[in-house]
């Protein structure tokens, strides 16, 4: 198959995962494929980072973005491997570049392991994606380890980003993802998370701000064994003609009994031009679990903005501060205090 033959395969509004994303009419304009950049800062001690064949990695499976890891794979030729050995005060930072603008696509694949019993942090960061991208990461959380991704979004993107991450954990480990994006042009974060090891846990975190453009985050949880948890919040302050999407899956296996997973979305339309999605999900084949998910849409309260305003605030102060407070409870969930300060300040949040 040809490149523009992967690009015809990609899903459209007509699939169900892409309800509010269309990633064949975003790669349209593609003409050129190239390898986007990746610099790593932070590897070594106990951080193993080293250049993989893609020959010789594992392939990767998504029940929501197999056709992006299938474009992907076919061609890149060179894999980013990191492996976490031991408790890593400071966190690794990955940052992906490329130039080219929306008519070149740049393609990137991270290979994650954190063995067991180990402890680490990881920052990614897509600011200096110049161009449409496609970025594919792996994640292995072996046997009781810990890890803590962030990926960072910024400055805002003219071309489309896609990123996709299929994560697996094993028993006892911990695995929190936490995606922020402030002023996108247009994004896509696809997460799958299967949780493969009894006494896992998971956390999914999301900010979103939006003035324009367009971001979709799509996540798919799967509890495959029995006392496992997870929890999901995502939360997008939306202006403008900005669009704001979450769809959300949670499958509960017919054995994964003692299951606790909770799911919310809550988004804060500050125009009438916005528009925000939801599709929260659940799909649970076993009896005893306990599982929760629930969306809401809504505008500044406006006896809220009265009283501030009755206070001698002006009405433009008065709102930041209200959406910042909007903002602040996932803000806390960061687990990178360096990235937790970073997004306060850039949200107004003190």
């Amino acid at each position: 198959m040809q490149i523009n033959d992967y690009i015809e395969a990609l899903p459209t509004h007509r699939d169900e995962n892409y309800l509010y994303t269309d990633a064949r009419d975003a790669m349209e304009p593609v003409e050129d494929v190239v390898n986007a950049s990746i610099d790593a800062t932070g590897i070594g001690g106990s951080v193993v980072g080293k250049v993989l064949n893609v020959a010789d990695c594992g392939a990767v499976e998504s029940a929501i973005a197999q056709e992006l890891v299938n474009l992907n794979t076919v061609v890149i030729s060179d894999v980013l491997g990191i492996e976490f050995n031991e408790e890593n005060p400071t966190p690794v930072e990955v940052m992906l570049s490329s130039e080219g603008g929306k008519s070149v696509l740049a393609q990137s694949r991270v290979d994650i392991v954190a063995t067991e019993n180990s402890k680490s942090q990881m920052i990614v960061r897509t600011n200096g994606l110049k161009s449409a991208a496609n970025c594919v990461m792996s994640i292995d959380v072996k046997a009781n380890a810990t890890l803590d991704v962030v990926f960072v979004q910024t400055e805002k993107n003219d071309a489309p980003v896609f990123v996709s991450t299929t994560a697996n954990v094993a028993e006892g480990a911990k695995l929190s993802i936490s995606t922020i994006n402030i002023n996108p042009g247009f994004v896509r974060n696809n997460v799958q998370v299967n949780l493969e090891g009894e006494h896992s846990h998971l956390a999914l975190n999301g900010v979103y701000e939006a003035d324009g453009g367009h971001v979709d985050n799509t996540t798919l949880v799967n509890h495959l064994v029995p006392n496992c948890t997870s929890e999901e919040l995502y939360k997008g302050v939306l202006n403008g003609d900005a669009k704001g999407a979450f769809a959300g899956r949670i499958v509960v296996a017919p054995d994964a009994q003692k299951t606790s997973a909770q799911q919310t979305n809550r988004n804060m339309l500050l125009s009438t031009d916005a528009h925000a999605y939801a599709k929260p999900q659940l799909e649970i084949y076993a009896d005893d679990v306990k599982c929760s998910h629930g969306a809401t849409s809504g505008q500044i309260d406006q006896t809220q903005l009265f009283y501030m305003q009755q206070r001698g605030i002006d009405k433009q102060t008065a709102m930041r501060l209200l959406t910042s407070a909007f903002a602040l409870e996932v803000v806390n969930k960061i687990p990178v205090e360096s990235v937790r300060n970073e997004i306060a300040s850039l949200a107004n949040i003190e």
